[in-house]
């Protein structure tokens, strides 16, 4: 089957191709910038002004590929030193908090946790998790007894606009979740053994604005990654 090692180079590819594609925009662009400053007949200062709005495109976009490549370079580093976290033997608890440690820095997330099964009480709990304490859920109710159920990873743009959201947390810990995340945690035999879950997208310390964000399709990505090697510590313990 497709190992932890293949799922990291198929996940590190697709943000190259994604790096690739700025490259392209940043080659037609400067394209058009040769074409304005050739075109003098047009006039110099319509000329100029023209120069200066491709300019600062071009400058967005070299931004936005320096962003790329820092945030590639960032997310292999923090999956190879889970990998050695794994192979080192540490305890299940110490791993699983690394990992979900990191996938909430690099995702920019309020809160992570990592929920697993209490088969004797039908219930999922969480020791991995932003609060101090333990957290319990009915293990067929809420998100993550939907992923724990279907093993379907789930991305939640609105969590109490959908009618599956368990809001017992938020009310015990006066916690206000707006959108999440959760992947399955796949045991030996693609069966969910634990459920990881991210909430409420952070905005990039770069951004002034106030309006919320949302999680994006490569955030579920990424965090499918380390939802795989979460499941590799858990599998191993």
């Amino acid at each position: 089957g497709t190992t932890m090692t293949d799922k990291t180079e198929q996940l590190v590819d697709a943000l190259r191709e994604e790096l690739k594609q700025y490259g392209e925009v940043m080659a037609l662009l400067e394209q058009q910038q040769q074409l304005v400053m050739e075109r003098n007949a047009e006039g110099i200062q319509t000329v100029a002004e023209r120069i200066d709005q491709e300019s600062t495109i071009l400058e967005q976009c070299k931004d936005s590929r320096e962003v790329i490549q820092k945030s590639i370079m960032s997310t292999v580093d923090a999956l190879v030193e889970c990998s050695m976290l794994i192979s080192e033997g540490k305890s299940v608890d110490a791993t699983l908090q690394h990992i979900m440690s990191k996938a909430k820095s690099l995702l920019r997330a309020e809160a992570a946790s990592i929920f697993l099964v209490d088969e004797h009480k039908d219930e999922l709990y969480s020791k991995i998790n932003s609060t101090d304490g333990e957290l319990r859920v009915p293990a067929h109710e809420g998100f993550v007894g939907h992923v724990m159920n279907t093993g379907e990873a789930l991305m939640v743009a609105d969590a109490y606009a959908d009618s599956r959201f368990n809001n017992t947390v938020d009310k015990k810990t006066g916690f206000r979740t707006r959108n999440i995340l959760c992947a399955p945690l796949l045991g030996k035999g693609g069966n969910a053994v634990g459920v990881a879950q991210l909430i409420n997208k952070m905005k990039p310390d770069s951004v002034d604005d106030e309006v919320p964000h949302d999680f994006t399709k490569e955030d579920l990505d990424v965090l499918r990654m380390f939802s795989s090697y979460a499941a590799a510590s858990v599998n191993m313990s």
